[in-house]
């Protein structure tokens, strides 16, 4: 057995592409098919994931040890920056009719007004499987 075929660490930091699908709630019918929206992501794991959830445990440490509530708001913003810091790019996002390139400022927006992205998103930063077999 190689044990590159397990580098995990060089896996997550390369990432992968996936494509979008529409959600079931989608109007036309089409849950569940793919768009033509491809979104680039960083792993679980990766420097950028460790750097986001890094600031994620801190706030909920800094809220624990004072005896104060996690502000609900306040850890979604964290959580919408997490996966905002794992997106590399992607393709295919039109606004208007105009194409809507990647942005760090158009990610917090478009993951911040569409959760149904977010779960996707979090599941393929997650996909260590599709990262290894990329290599």
């Amino acid at each position: 057995m190689d044990i590159k075929q397990f580098d995990v660490k060089t896996a997550v930091e390369k990432g992968h592409t996936f494509t979008l699908v529409y959600p079931d709630f989608d109007p036309e019918g089409r849950g569940g098919e793919p768009t033509d929206v491809t979104i680039d992501v960083y792993g679980v794991g990766s420097a950028a994931y460790e750097k986001a959830s890094d600031d994620i445990e801190a706030y909920q440490t800094k809220c624990w040890s004072k005896d104060k509530p996690v502000n609900k708001d306040h850890l979604k913003t964290l959580q919408i920056a997490l996966v905002v810091a794992c997106t590399r790019g992607w393709n295919g996002f039109e606004e208007d009719g105009k194409p809507y390139p990647y942005t760090k400022t158009n990610a917090e927006k478009l993951f911040s007004e569409n959760e149904w992205i977010v779960v996707q998103v979090i599941k393929e930063i997650g996909n260590v499987k599709a990262m290894l077999e990329k290599k």
